[in-house]
């Protein structure tokens, strides 16, 4: 019985670290999965499969119309974006797949919640060992709650650069 359990644990061992790629990601993604811009950390699970959660926040002044004085107020935004991904084993051009939510809040006194699923497909170009990371991809969300994005579907793409080690 030891035995099958060794041999099996030797067999499916390259299944998990078959390229030795780093575990850790930084980046910074510009209109993608946590809006305007998000900073996020990535952590590698396992080979292929990614734990991402990154953090934006934005302001814009609202209720200001040109020419006329009016009552401005400032809007701010704050979300978290988090997805479990699938890179492909590429030694450096990868596909990526990815699915979560993006989480967040504004200072509006009702509806503040910001609560969304959230994907992501594309491109990601990270070599073996560390350096740059370029991702680039599809981004769509559907918002259940909060208008950051709308209720309903919303289509978007985002870009990413950062340093994995």
């Amino acid at each position: 019985m030891k035995c099958i359990i060794i041999i099996l644990l030797v067999s499916i061992f390259p299944l998990f670290k078959c390229y030795s790629q780093s575990e850790n990601v930084i980046y910074l993604e510009l209109l993608g999965n946590g809006g305007r811009y998000s900073i996020n950390y990535e952590k590698s699970l396992i080979e292929t499969f990614k734990f991402r959660f990154g953090v934006a926040h934005w302001s814009q002044k609202i209720g200001a119309v040109p020419g006329v004085v009016v009552k401005e107020s400032k809007r701010t935004t704050t979300t978290i974006p988090v997805l479990f991904s699938m890179v492909s084993r590429a030694p450096v051009h990868h596909f990526e797949v990815g699915i979560g939510g993006t989480f967040g809040f504004t200072n509006k006194r009702e509806d503040n919640r910001i609560i969304s699923a959230s994907s992501f497909i594309g491109y990601r170009f990270q070599k073996r060992k560390t350096g740059l990371l370029l991702r680039a991809g599809f981004t769509p969300f559907y918002g259940f709650e909060g208008d950051f994005p709308d209720k309903g579907l919303f289509l978007s793409g985002g870009l990413s650069v950062g340093y994995h080690f």
